[in-house]
């Protein structure tokens, strides 16, 4: 049975794959890139939740603090993502994902997995 922050864990997830592009073909006109390609399997995704969630949390290790913490605001401000490499920007999916650079307030970057034909 899944306790609350496993279940939590499991509907951010999907929640984040809803909107992924259904074709990775699409996503890659777009200019991104992906890393190897792996099978997935729902059944892994809730083995490593349960792992995740017996083990105590670990802060984040922020590299390179100290460049980081000099975008300010401003700074911020001025540093333009592309839209065109969004993934989804495309019009393959409802719900395109746009990113953003590491600042003053977002120091430690997360990784996105796409899932194709899911």
């Amino acid at each position: 049975m899944l306790n609350r922050r496993q279940f939590l864990l499991v509907m951010g997830a999907l929640g984040a794959l809803a909107g992924l592009p259904k074709s990775r073909s699409r996503a890659e006109t777009s200019g991104i890139q992906f890393g190897t390609a792996k099978p997935f399997s729902f059944d892994e995704l809730k083995r490593r939740a349960k792992t995740m969630a017996t083990r105590p949390y670990e802060e984040p290790l922020v590299r390179h603090d100290e460049v980081l913490e000099s975008i300010d605001y401003d700074a911020f401000q001025q540093i333009v993502f592309k839209r065109e490499r969004g993934l989804g920007e495309d019009g393959s999916v409802n719900f395109p994902a746009q990113f953003f650079h590491l600042g003053r307030y977002f120091k430690v970057p997360v990784k996105v997995h796409a899932l194709e034909d899911g």
